[in-house]
This record gives C-alpha cells, structure tokens and sequence, in this order.
C-alpha cells in the first residue's frame, strides 16, 4: 500500500512560513520570560549596563578550608573548592570579583582568585601567577606567586603561594 501526497508550491511555502513563525515567536517568547530557568537568560540580562555584557556573580562566598597554593592544578582547584564548601559554584575570576562589586556594592571575602594574566607583574619579577597554574608552594621569591582578594584594602595581593588561604567561589 503507497500513501502519496501532493502539495503544490503554494502550499508548500504556505507551511514552510507557518513553520518559521511559529519557531521565530518561540525565540520571541524565550527571550521576553522572566522564568530563566525554563527560557534562558533575556537580553537585559544578558546585556546588563552595570556589567557591560559580562557575566555578574549573584553570590560569592569562600571555601569553608583554606589551602596554600599548591592544589594540584586547576581542574583539581575545582573539584576542591566542591567539597569545601562551595559545591554548584566556580573559583572567581578577578574580573567577576571586579564587575560584583560595582553591581553589588557589596566586597567579597579574603581569599585566592583565579588572574591567569600577570597583568604589569611580570615588571616585579612574577614569572606566572595562579601559582604556577595552583602546582606550586613557592614562597614568591622564585618568582611564582598567587593573587587574593583583599577586602580591607579593596584590591588584589600579589603572595607567595605558601600563604594559606580560603578560594573565592562564585555562583
């Protein structure tokens, strides 16, 4: 048994367009929700004019343990700061710290940030930061050191990673 259906170009193109509009206004519709969870992220969200663009922590807390810099790398950075006290969250960034506070208003705990650049501080010596990609326990004079959050003086710390400290974690 053969089933055979015609359509002719005008019917054709008739459903093709029906399809397209009903895909283009499910796009529509996921980015005018204010349920993230089930459409994604707006373009307000997305485009924020506080964080120009950039992903803006909701939260930031540090890991319930400190640890020096020496964290066997960095998935193993990672996967530690998941079962010290910040599972479901990431090691901030010192840009996320940057963006939280001028979003927020709010500053972050003391602890070790993730800078993988070493920005002017390689005019101070530093051969690498993030201590040495968080493998390394050096004291900072051979040249490898760890950044930190520090609240009370509102800035980053260039030390030694034998330091030990709390890993910022954001959300």
């Amino acid at each position: 048994m053969t089933v055979q259906i015609n359509f002719s170009n005008k019917t054709a193109y008739t459903l093709i367009a029906i399809a397209a509009l009903i895909i283009i206004s499910g796009i529509v519709y996921a980015l005018g929700s204010d349920d993230f969870n089930l459409h994604g992220h707006d373009a307000g969200e997305i485009e924020d004019s506080g964080s120009g663009g950039y992903y803006v922590p909701s939260e930031i807390i540090a890991t319930t343990t400190t640890h020096n810099g020496n964290l066997g790398g960095f998935k193993e950075l990672n996967y530690w700061i998941q079962t010290n006290g910040c599972s479901g969250y990431h090691v901030c960034d010192s840009h996320e710290i940057t963006r939280y506070i001028m979003q927020n208003g709010s500053n972050p705990p003391k602890g070790w940030v993730v800078e993988s650049t070493a920005r002017d501080w390689h005019k101070q010596g530093a051969k690498f930061n993030d201590c040495g990609g968080w493998q390394s326990t050096s004291t900072g004079d051979s040249g490898v050191w760890g950044s930190v959050w520090d609240p009370d003086d509102e800035r980053l710390e260039k030390i030694g990673c034998d330091n030990e400290r709390a890993v910022l974690c954001c959300k």
